[in-house]
């Protein structure tokens, strides 16, 4: 799967494009809660991952169902409420910003090297793959400290930056005129 970098460039570009579309949100705990939010909602279905560790059982855990389309909008979903409730923000606004997260996340994984997605659970548990993989992929079985982690950086680093420049462009060229309630 794709390193944690990654995931969380997309979270932070996520809030970079959000932000002008919450102006409500103007002091520093409520734009912090945005920030985790499109952080949170980018890495959300990674959270099959505490369970691995807890039960020593990473492989049996991580990448599995959590990683289908049905559960990510459920957990963008669930962001969005979140954050909504925190913010008392405009609930599309806060659930578009939480599924595009989770959905980010999957569309990732599902670029990455590796032994593919439950994509389509719960109709199925096949795996799917991308023929033409973009990310490198992190072995997490290789251990934390693995050389071949430096091969995924490699791989991901300028990807991420061309990402984060694109944003930035794209979010400096185009300001938001007017903001709906929902």
């Amino acid at each position: 799967m794709a390193s944690p970098l990654t995931h969380l460039a997309v979270g932070f570009s996520l809030f970079h494009l959000a932000r002008p579309r919450f102006p409500e949100l103007t002091g520093f705990w409520q734009t912090l809660v945005l920030l985790c939010g499109a952080l949170g909602a980018a890495v959300v279905v990674d959270s099959d991952f505490l369970l691995g560790a807890l039960h020593h059982d990473l492989a049996g855990f991580h990448n599995q169902q959590s990683h289908s389309l049905c559960v990510a909008l459920i957990a963008g979903i669930g962001v969005g409420v979140l954050g909504r409730v925190l913010t008392r923000s405009g609930l599309r606004r806060w659930i578009t910003l939480g599924v595009a997260g989770a959905l980010s996340h999957v569309l990732i994984d599902f670029l990455t090297i590796g032994r593919g997605l439950q994509l389509f659970w719960p109709l199925t548990d096949a795996r799917f793959a991308s023929s033409v993989p973009l990310f490198n992929g992190l072995r997490w079985s290789e251990g934390i400290w693995s050389a071949s982690h430096l091969v995924t950086l490699a791989n991901e680093i300028p990807i991420v930056a061309a990402l984060l420049w694109l944003v930035h462009r794209y979010a400096g060229s185009h300001k938001v005129d007017h903001i709906g309630e929902g």
